[in-house]
C-alpha cells in the first residue's frame, strides 16, 4: 500500500484526528463483544456454583414452530496450530458440513481421539424470563436468549413426559407454566467439570404473568431464534470450510498433535491467552457423528417432545492473528 504522508498530515490537524480514531479503535475491541441479547448464569469461580430461576418462553413467531432451536458448533484447534471457532455449523441448517463430515471420517476410521475433538457440539436456543438471579438482580424481568446443551434440553423433555401425570412439568405453558431453577457445580467425578445435573422444575405451576397486558409485554421481547442461527451461519458463507478443515485435521497422518478445547487444562497446554474457555460437560456434546448409521438426528427425545408439544394459548476461520478474539468469543457464548 502506498504512503500518503501529506493527507496523514491534514487529517492529524483536524481537531476531531483524536475521536474519530478512538472510534475506530473502539469498534474493532468490540468485534467479538458479548451480545447482550443471551443470559448466562454466574457462576462461583472456585466452586463453579451459580443459581437462578428461569422460564421458558414459548414461540411466538408461528404456531407449528418449536419453542427452541437446535444448532450445532466446532471450537477445535487443528493440526496447523491454529482455532477453528464455527458457533453454527452448515448442518444447523440443513445442509452438508465439512467439519462434521471429517469428524465422521475420524470415526469411520477409530480414531476416537479425533472424533472426540472434531465432533460438533450440540446446542439448544431458548427465549427465557428471568425471575431470579441471585448475582445478577438487574436481569430479572427481563427476556434474553439462552443458550443450553444436551442435559438441560433433555431434562425439558423428560419433565413434559413423566410416567405420572401428575409429576408432568409444562415448561413453556403461558398460564400454567413451571419455573426452571438453573444450578450449576464443579463435578469431582468428571473432573471438576461444569455441571447442571442438580436442575429442576419447580413444582408449583404459575402464570407468566398477571393478566393478559403483562403478558404480551414480555412476549413482545422475544427473539426469533431461527433467524438468529442463520445470521450466525451466514457469516461462513465466504469461507471455504471444506479447505480450512482439510488444513486443520490431517486424516492421513493419525499421529500428528491435535489439541482441542475439551477442557480448561488442554486449552490452557496449547495457548496462553489471557482467559480460557471454561470446561463444558461431557454430557453437552453429541456422542454420535454426523451422517453415519445410529446418528442422533431424529432422537427419541426429540420426537417425545413432538409428541408433548404444547397447544398454542390465548393469552470466522479464525486465523492465528485472531486466536485471542476466537478464544474470547467461545469464552462470551459458553454456558
Amino acid at each position: 500500500m502506498a504512503r500518503d504522508i501529506k493527507a496523514m498530515l491534514q487529517k492529524a490537524k483536524s481537531t476531531s484526528y483524536s475521536k474519530d480514531l478512538n472510534e475506530k479503535i473502539q469498534s474493532q475491541s468490540k468485534k467479538f463483544s458479548r451480545d447482550e441479547r443471551f443470559w448466562n448464569l454466574t457462576k462461583d469461580k472456585d466452586t463453579g456454583k451459580g443459581e437462578a430461576i428461569i422460564r421458558f418462553l414459548p414461540s411466538v413467531f408461528s404456531e407449528d414452530e418449536f419453542p427452541y432451536v437446535k444448532y450445532f458448533e466446532h471450537y477445535v484447534r487443528g493440526d496447523d496450530n491454529r482455532w477453528l471457532v464455527v458457533d453454527a455449523c452448515n448442518r444447523s441448517i440443513g445442509k452438508p458440513c465439512p467439519i462434521c463430515e471429517r469428524a465422521s471420517k475420524y470415526y469411520q476410521a477409530n480414531m476416537q481421539d479425533r472424533y472426540r475433538l472434531a465432533k460438533a457440539r450440540t446446542n439448544y436456543l431458548y427465549n427465557i424470563l428471568v425471575i431470579d438471579d441471585k448475582a445478577c438482580p438487574d436481569n430479572n424481568g427481563k427476556v434474553f436468549m439462552f443458550k443450553a446443551g444436551v442435559t438441560v434440553h433433555n431434562m425439558i423433555v423428560d419433565s413434559m413426559n413423566s410416567e405420572f401425570d401428575d409429576e408432568a412439568k409444562n415448561p413453556f405453558g403461558v398460564y400454567d407454566g413451571n419455573n426452571f431453577i438453573f444450578r450449576s457445580r464443579k463435578d469431582p467425578a468428571k473432573g471438576g467439570q461444569i455441571a447442571y445435573d442438580k436442575s429442576k422444575f419447580e413444582d408449583k405451576a404459575s402464570s407468566l404473568g398477571k393478566d393478559d397486558d403483562e403478558i404480551s409485554k414480555i412476549l413482545e421481547k422475544c427473539e426469533c431464534l431461527t433467524n438468529y442461527v442463520k445470521d450466525a451461519n451466514a457469516r461462513w458463507a465466504d469461507l471455504d470450510l471444506e479447505r480450512r478443515a482439510q488444513a486443520s485435521f490431517s486424516l492421513d497422518d493419525p499421529g500428528s498433535s491435535f489439541t482441542g478445547m475439551t477442557s480448561q487444562t488442554q486449552a490452557a497446554a496449547s495457548y496462553t491467552p489471557a482467559s480460557t474457555p471454561e470446561p463444558v460437560a461431557e454430557e453437552e456434546d453429541d456422542h454420535v457423528p454426523f451422517n453415519v448409521a445410529g446418528s442422533n438426528e431424529g432422537s427419541k427425545k426429540e420426537e417425545e417432545l413432538v409428541k408433548s408439544k404444547p397447544a398454542a394459548t390465548s393469552s470466522e476461520g479464525v486465523s492465528s492473528d485472531e486466536d485471542a478474539d476466537a478464544l474470547e468469543f467461545f469464552r462470551n457464548l459458553a454456558v
